[in-house]
Parts: structure tokens; sequence; C-alpha cells
């Protein structure tokens, strides 16, 4: 009867401390589960506050693409011709030919034509530094009076007019602006220049001409862009000369 006893009273705390054990263990996954679900939860915050971050950047930096999705405040405008976004002061807005006359291939020719027609007179400027081919009622004049001027010159703006009797008006004017100092003009790069007149590409392939960028201004008028790494040229065709002046652009070259 007392070995039963001392038994008995033996097997109690065994028994108190396996349960003892297992509430621990019961306990332990508890506190690991909740100390999960809580982590769990931190990241997924913190991953969709991160998500909405990125989107809020992205639609601020986005908030002034126009309809091509090119961001106008970064510098980005739509070249027509490259089907892309680009700044034109890195890469310009033309299908280049890279045969130049210079060993500087920044002054290569980016002209698709190759010489000018024969019966036709060539222009040189020797201030800005390029050349244009004139057919034969063509002629450079003095915007005052009309007057034939000869054909080489270094005004930095010179306009040049079918001065037959029958179409006066028919005219193009190529300006000159430079990029470097001394400025010839308030602007200094053809994407302020295009801010400044609404500048808006189109893309009739009747008035396109390879090398130079086409659009209009605010005022509608028909003007083609094009750059070196001296100067930017716009040149602005008369209304009723619209149709005409693409030949003679197409022989447009720079000479430095």
């Amino acid at each position: 009867m007392k070995n039963v006893l001392i038994n008995k009273r033996g097997f109690v705390p065994l028994l108190g401390l396996v349960i003892l054990l297992a509430v621990a263990i019961i306990a332990a996954g508890a506190i690991y589960y909740v100390a999960k679900s809580e982590s769990t939860n931190t990241n997924s915050s913190v991953s969709v506050n991160t998500n909405n971050s990125n989107q809020n950047a992205d639609q601020n930096l986005g908030g002034d693409r126009d309809e091509h999705g090119c961001i106008g405040s970064a510098g980005y405008s739509w070249c027509e011709i490259k089907s892309k976004c680009l700044r034109t002061w890195e890469e310009a807005c033309a299908v280049v030919n890279t045969n130049s006359n210079t060993n500087d291939n920044t002054n290569a020719n980016t002209n698709a034509y190759d010489t000018t027609p024969t019966d036709w007179k060539t222009y040189t400027n020797t201030k800005i530094g390029y050349t244009i081919g004139l057919p034969e009622k063509w002629n450079p004049v003095a915007g005052y009076d009309g007057r034939i001027l000869p054909l080489q010159g270094d005004d930095d703006a010179p306009t040049f007019q079918d001065t037959s009797e029958t179409t006066r008006g028919v005219s193009l004017t190529i300006q000159a602006c430079s990029l470097i100092q001394p400025y010839l003009c308030a602007i200094h790069s053809i994407t302020a220049w295009k801010s400044q007149v609404h500048f808006v590409q189109i893309t009739d392939p009747e008035l396109l001409v390879p090398g130079f960028e086409v659009g209009r201004d605010r005022d509608g008028t028909l003007t083609y862009l094009r750059e070196n790494s001296k100067y930017f040229v716009y040149a602005y065709a008369s209304k009723v000369a619209e149709n005409d002046v693409q030949t003679i652009l197409s022989t447009f070259q720079f000479t430095e």
C-alpha cells in the first residue's frame, strides 16, 4: 500500500510538467503567428505606399505629356519622321545622310539631294554658311524695296522671291539664329523657338522636305526648321508659295 501511494504521488508532478510544456508550446506558436502576421501587414503597407509613391511620381513627371506621350517640360517633342519623342538639340528630327564634305561629323550634309538642277542659280550665304539653289525667275531681294541682290551675301535673314511680273508675292525667307555667342536672336534654341511661336508639326507628304522639320506657327505660316552645330534656321513661305518652295529647300546645304 505504501509503494502504491508513492507511485501515484510521483505521477502527479509528471503530469503537471507535461501540461505546462504543452501550454508553453502553444503560447510560443501563438506569439510566432501574431508576429508573422504583423510583419506581413507591414510589408504589404510599405509595398502599397511605395507603389502609390511611384505612381504619383510617374503622374507628376508625365503631367504635361502631349497626345504622343512626349514630355514637353523635359524638352521632348514628337518627331513625325522618326515616329518618336526626342530632344532636337540632342537628335535632329530628320533623316540624316552621313556624307560630308569636311572631316567634322557635325558638319555632315543632311540634304537628301546631292546636286542643284543644272539650269538653276546658287545663292551662297557667307555669314551663316549655307547655299541654296534658285530657279531662273527666283532671286534674293531687298526686303524694303524688292531690289534684286547679288547671289552671294551675308544677310542673316535673306528673302528669295519669284521676281517675274506675274507671280509677285511668291517668296521664301530664311532666318538664321545662332546657337552660340554672339547671338543673332533673342531665342537661342529650336526648342525654345518652337515653344514661343506655338510650332505644330504637320505630316502632309506634299509639304515635307528631307532634312527639315516642317510645321505651322500660331499664325498658320508654313515653316521649315533645320540646325547644325552653330545655327538653327527657320524658313517660312508666303501663303501663295506654300507649294513652290519644297524643291528649292531640298537644295539647301550648310557649308560650315
